[in-house]
């Protein structure tokens, strides 16, 4: 005949460990509520957390279900149209010159000393703002060069 625990169902382990696994907002309590020693029940309730968090912010980020497309067919009127709207992406050279502008502006700052260094520091951060400014919003590099104006 199988030993009977002397513990209620909500103090045995099995039951805590398996409510902190599939049941965080009940197994939480029941950790706390248990003898178990306080670093156990407060490592028992961040993981416990996590796995919720996890779950929940994994539920949300389900990828969209992929779309069928159907082939079009592209007369020489459309393709004219569309050769026309499409302006061309900016030129990499105009996004790196602002990236070598802020670079060196950034080294700059640790030796300034004058007025006249910050001057120059300030001019090479305005000029970097202005290259990233110029880069059309149609253009690859876009998101990025409005992320760093910023």
């Amino acid at each position: 005949m199988p030993k009977l625990s002397s513990k209620e169902w909500h103090q045995q382990k099995r039951w805590i460990l398996g409510s902190l696994l599939l049941c965080p907002p009940l197994g939480i309590p029941l950790l706390w509520l248990s003898s178990w020693p306080k670093a156990g029940k407060i490592s028992g309730s961040v993981l416990s957390g996590l796995l919720l968090l996890f779950s929940l912010v994994g539920a949300t980020a389900d990828p969209e279900p992929t779309k069928v497309q159907t082939p079009s067919v592209k007369t020489a009127q459309t393709v004219a149209i569309e050769s026309k709207n499409q302006v061309p992406a900016a030129p990499p050279s105009a996004y790196e010159d602002a990236l070598l502008d802020a670079t060196a502006a950034s080294k700059a700052l640790p030796t300034a000393e004058t007025s006249a260094d910050w001057g120059r520091i300030a001019a090479q951060w305005q000029s970097a703002i202005a290259l990233l400014n110029d880069i059309p919003t149609n253009s690859n590099y876009s998101a990025q060069a409005q992320a760093k104006a910023e």
